[in-house]
């Protein structure tokens, strides 16, 4: 950033200048992240009810028998990675799903038709929700989608 000055204004002005913007800019920052992480959180809660609700529940606790809880869960609140492939590939479903196993033995269709942002959103969403976990971002998505094309 570039401050001028003139007629009578010394450099610790400048400073105070400078550092006075680039504590507003931060702020500005901070403020359009947290707005672009409700923004994600809401988007995910609508793919949330559109793809998930019927047998994950409205309180993530899954159809008993059926299909398990996202709450509390070591693979919603663990590595990004494998939660994204789960979500992408499927459970139990024809290849590339994973094979089901467990006491869930129902099947969990792929979500490769969602973008990588609905995705992310909704996994955030998930894990924010449920688990208290951090975001997942469209870039990780993507980069496991790569790898599994």
């Amino acid at each position: 950033m570039l401050v001028l000055c003139a007629c009578g204004c010394d450099d610790s002005d400048a400073t105070t200048t400078s550092s006075a913007q680039t504590g507003t800019t931060a702020q500005t920052h901070t403020q359009a992240q947290a707005e672009a992480s409700s923004a994600s959180y809401a988007n995910g809660q609508a793919v949330y009810v559109q793809s998930c609700l019927l047998c994950h529940q409205h309180d993530g606790g899954g159809v008993p028998n059926m299909q398990p809880p996202l709450v509390g869960s070591e693979i919603v609140a663990g590595d990004a990675e494998a939660l994204i492939e789960l979500t992408l590939r499927g459970i139990g479903g024809t290849p590339p799903s994973l094979p089901a196993s467990g006491e869930y033995a129902m099947v969990m269709p792929g979500a490769m038709h969602l973008t990588d942002q609905q995705i992310a959103d909704l996994l955030t969403y998930i894990r924010q929700e449920y688990d208290n976990a951090g975001p997942i971002l469209p870039e990780e998505v993507a980069a496991v989608r790569a790898g599994l094309e």
